[in-house]
């Protein structure tokens, strides 16, 4: 789901070291590079890190998956070939898997002509469901702790509970206090919101950082106009939408301080859908990355 995608995005950007040895071993962090992909037609990948690799370098480029899909190869291989041509650096893709519904596609991704080979694309497939949750736990990657819930056996309430007390331990500050969230976002999906809120208020002696979290509390309005409106007509729920954009406007102002006037009344005259795919990136895109998905230009 988006909101998954986007936090394992976030977790990329932040901690890049601890994802890198999980999913790459042996591979160097030097930077992370734009993932705007400016040809036609425009694409946008999750994650692009330059590495030095078994002494070359080259471009790492990580996507997530909430489901396993069989369009990830086509996708891998359109991604990795424009990154080829622009960056003119070997690509290394590497797809990681959150959830077990599907059947994930194995490697490589080929196109034939007949019988004819025309394209083979290697990518390394992940599955994150079927990796012990003690991996997580136990190697000292605190950047990974809150993807323990998708690990094997990291869905019970006590395993959450020790990554949330992990990372309380080892980090401070912003850090921790991100690392909190996006384990409380994604361990919500598994134990729901309320015995969520009751590991971080053991580890945490408070909520309140749950209560200030403008990405958390939106998940949880729209958890629960799920369960109550689930039978309701929609017409009625599309008359909240201006909710809806006063809270995305919360939840940039809290990132960023005060947002422009441009990209304000970007949103309040955007149509539902426009606001539907905005949601998801709210968490790990940057304000120009945000207004340009509403069709703003910053200076």
């Amino acid at each position: 789901m988006p909101d998954m995608d986007q936090g394992l995005k976030r977790i990329i950007q932040t901690h890049p070291d601890d994802v890198l040895a999980f999913l790459l071993p042996g591979a160097e962090y030097r930077g992370t590079l734009p993932i705007d992909l400016a040809m036609e037609p425009r694409l946008e990948t999750d994650t692009l890190l330059r590495v030095r690799y078994q002494g070359v370098e080259c471009i790492v480029d990580i996507e997530a998956e909430s489901r396993p899909s069989a369009e990830v190869g086509r996708r891998l291989f359109e991604y990795g070939a424009r990154i080829l041509t622009l960056a003119r650096l070997p690509v290394i893709s590497i797809v990681l898997w959150l959830l077990p519904n599907g059947t994930a596609p194995a490697p490589p991704y080929e196109i034939f002509a007949g019988d004819r080979l025309i394209v083979r694309w290697n990518f390394a497939g992940i599955k994150l469901y079927d990796i012990e949750s003690e991996q997580l736990l136990g190697e000292g990657w605190r950047g990974l702790l809150p993807l323990v819930p998708f690990a094997r056996h990291g869905d019970s309430e006590a395993a959450i509970e020790r990554s949330a007390r992990r990372i309380v331990e080892e980090a401070s500050g912003d850090e921790a206090d991100e690392l909190l969230v996006l384990l409380s976002i994604f361990g919500s999906r598994f134990l729901g919101f309320e015995p969520m809120r009751s590991i971080v208020r053991r580890v945490r002696m408070s909520t309140e950082l749950l209560d200030e979290s403008p990405v958390f509390q939106h998940m949880l309005r729209l958890a629960e106009e799920r369960g109550e409106e689930r039978g309701e007509e929609r017409g009625e729920a599309r008359g909240e939408a201006k909710g809806t954009c006063a809270t995305v406007l919360a939840i940039l102002s809290a990132r960023f301080g005060a947002v422009p006037n441009e990209v304000e009344q970007a949103i309040l005259s955007a149509n539902d859908q426009t606001i539907a795919e905005l949601i998801p990136h709210l968490v790990a895109d940057t304000l120009p990355e945000i207004a340009a998905r509403l069709g703003v230009q910053l200076a």
